[in-house]
């Protein structure tokens, strides 16, 4: 490819990030089930844990030995975790989430009147505290109590909008998509410095796991009361910024060398890892059950095959 090999960096990684605005855009528009979202999900994640395992760890111990990679590795991870952390109590969880759980079963009701205690008591005991009917406790009145949420669902649904963003979040929810793109960009572009050409298997684990995240997420966002073109300029933002994010990776590994360039690949693996735990192997699961297990493992051979 002709143009600096920073450019080229850049390139992909926009490339593989814009399957997020896809995501987003079917999430918008394409009735998806949650079962397939789920698949999708697993599969992607475990192609990015796979390149990371495969492809940038051993990379990362070829330039500068066990040590620094390790190193690296437990670094990135701790960054991205506090990082996450800090945006997710300002309101960007939502942004992990299709914005949806199934309500708790309705509480059982005793009719007022004389027979009230009977229907409570199968055995025809009388209750603790006579002459007292079945009084709805003051949460289910204002809409705070546990089953609360039933109520805020989907109309007819039978959800409950528990998970999604919070209203005034926006802000945080962009950063916390930007910072989930950050370091599987940063990786790709000092990957593609330490001489293996471009990595396939990043490439694909980055464009399969951000094309879930864009869907789920998008349909949590649309469920929060965010429109939908904040929505879409919101991924269109993570793909922009992935390419800066890999020319980054690109020159920063260019300047330096050897044992310091092994901890900064490391480092992005560690954050990639933590991203992916964090973010996609839970709503995978929650939405998918046990299979999801299987399916995360195929992802992952097929970065196994695409490093070799």
């Amino acid at each position: 490819m002709n143009g600096p090999a920073w450019g080229e960096a850049a390139l992909w990684a926009f490339l593989a990030a814009s399957s997020g605005f896809l995501g987003c855009l079917g999430g918008l528009f394409l009735p998806l089930g949650r079962k397939i979202l789920a698949a999708v999900m697993a599969f992607g994640a475990g192609a990015l844990l796979g390149a990371v395992a495969f492809d940038v760890v051993p990379s990362a111990r070829g330039r500068g030995g066990p040590g620094p990679a390790v190193a690296g590795f437990l670094a990135g991870a701790l960054i991205f975790t506090l990082v996450d952390f800090a945006l997710d109590r300002r309101g960007a969880a939502g942004r992990k989430h299709s914005g949806v759980e199934p309500a708790p079963p309705p509480r059982p009701t005793a009719a007022a009147g004389p027979g009230a205690g009977a229907a409570a008591n199968p055995r025809g005991e009388r209750a603790a505290d006579p002459g007292v009917g079945a009084v709805a406790p003051p949460q289910a009145a204002t809409g705070t109590g546990p089953g609360a949420g039933a109520a805020s669902g989907p109309r007819g649904s039978g959800l409950a909008a528990a998970t999604g963003p919070r209203a005034g979040a926006a802000w945080a929810i962009l950063a916390g998509a930007v910072l989930d793109g950050i370091p599987e960009a940063f990786a790709l572009g000092v990957d593609l410095y330490a001489g293996h050409g471009i990595s396939l298997a990043l490439v694909a684990g980055i464009f399969l796991s951000t094309l879930p995240e864009g869907l789920s997420g998008s349909v949590g966002m649309k469920r929060a009361g965010y429109s939908g073109r904040f929505i879409a300029l919101l991924w269109a933002a993570v793909a922009v910024v992935a390419a800066p994010a890999a020319a980054a990776g690109f020159v920063l590994a260019e300047r330096l060398a050897g044992v310091t360039e092994a901890v900064i690949l490391a480092l992005a693996g560690g954050g990639v890892v933590a991203m992916a735990a964090d973010t996609l192997t839970p709503e995978a699961y929650r939405e998918g059950g046990n299979v999801v297990g299987l399916i995360t493992a195929l992802g992952m051979i097929l970065s196994f095959i695409l490093a070799g």
